[in-house]
């Protein structure tokens, strides 16, 4: 779902993975996501410009486009990753066990770690990335 696909809907952008009238259209956030999803990007933008409905947009049409992939977020600090996991959640149509957060706090216990890789989207703090992977636990 891009090239066009997202579409304007009485002012909200439409989507099947995104919860009806959750995020307001703005033409710049859909072009910026559109070219994002089709190649790396880094997105500088001033504070309350949509940065975080940008990167949400890209991970919807990751997670509709290819239905076996996941997303992984990462943020340096654990206010952060919460955050950007309660704004996913709060638009995103995905079930709570879908989404899964590592943070210092949190790191998964070995019965844990299965879990974890089940999962659609992983929030995690990046400092955890390198214990995570050198730990096996790994997310393809």
């Amino acid at each position: 779902m891009f090239k066009d696909e997202i579409q304007e809907s009485n002012y909200h952008i439409s989507h099947p993975l995104i919860r009806k009238n959750s995020v307001e259209f703005r033409t710049y956030q859909s072009n910026i996501s559109q070219s994002a999803f089709n190649r790396n990007t880094l997105v500088i933008l001033p504070t309350a410009l949509g940065k975080t409905i940008i990167s949400l947009l890209v991970c919807a049409n990751t997670l509709y486009n290819y239905k076996d992939k996941r997303v992984l977020i990462m943020a340096p600090t654990r206010p952060l990753v919460i955050q950007h996991m309660n704004s996913f959640f709060s638009v995103l149509k995905m079930l709570e066990d879908q989404i899964a957060a590592v943070t210092e706090r949190s790191f998964p216990t070995q019965e844990e770690q299965y879990g974890i890789n089940q999962k659609s989207d992983l929030f995690l703090q990046h400092r955890k990335l390198s214990k995570m992977t050198s730990k096996k636990i790994g997310y393809h």
